[in-house]
């Protein structure tokens, strides 16, 4: 074998005419990691250049003078004249409108549309319009029942005494009663009510003998229906 230091001493070797009979020709050193291998000068200069801050903002210098950092809008100056309060006065809605509440929706959606007429009513009550109609609970003479009573007389030689009955004409000519009224003048009750020495007790004890004017009312019902049959 050739020392190579011995011969780098007496010969300029020219290694491109050295012939290549095997060996390692790609640098493998094992003590540089390929990450490193990769490394340009460009990196280097790049990382040179940047700085050693680490962000925070207490370490910059030349920061702005903010006396407090604001948290709210209101501590800012309203320079853009934002609407700070606001009443709502939209044209388009009558202010009677607005005034409807949600009780107010129901209450009308619960409502009838009925509209009052009482023909249009259902299970409406039968309200008679006839006697006939009607339960003779007084027992009322019929113009039946008299009509065959009075044949039942004169089919046995009888007759009906009406002389004393009054007629129809003369009912047709009656003043009926009303309350509060009477039927002398009211300057004739105050002068009466004025006597002193009149009594009429015997008067008035008779009169408490006398038949009540709701039985002649009554009275005269009956004659008018027995009147109306003849």
């Amino acid at each position: 074998m050739v020392e190579l230091e011995n011969i780098n001493q007496e010969f300029e070797i020219d290694l491109n005419q050295i012939q290549y009979v095997g060996g390692i020709t790609v640098e493998t050193d094992p003590t540089v990691p390929l990450h490193v291998k990769e490394i340009t000068t460009e990196d280097i200069t790049n990382w040179n250049n940047k700085s050693e801050f680490d962000g925070d903002y207490n370490k910059l210098i030349n920061t702005p003078n903010i006396p407090s950092v604001p948290t709210k809008v209101s501590e800012l100056e309203n320079d853009s004249k934002y609407l700070t309060e606001y009443t709502e006065t939209d044209p388009t809605v009558p202010s009677h409108v607005k005034n409807i509440s949600q009780n107010d929706i129901a209450n009308w959606n619960n409502k009838s549309e009925f509209n009052g007429n009482y023909n249009d009513l259902t299970n409406k009550p039968n309200i008679p319009t006839k006697v006939s109609q009607l339960e003779n609970d007084k027992n009322y003479a019929t113009e039946n029942f008299v009509t065959s009573k009075i044949e039942e007389i004169e089919a046995g030689g009888g007759s009906i005494d009406v002389s004393n009955l009054v007629t129809k004409e003369e009912l047709a000519t009656k003043v009926d009663r009303v309350t509060g009224k009477s039927l002398i003048a009211d300057s004739e009750i105050t002068r009466l009510a004025s006597v002193t020495n009149y009594n009429d007790t015997d008067i008035r004890n008779q009169l408490n003998t006398k038949a009540s004017i709701d039985y002649v009312n009554e009275i005269v019902g009956d004659i008018e229906t027995l009147l109306g049959g003849i």
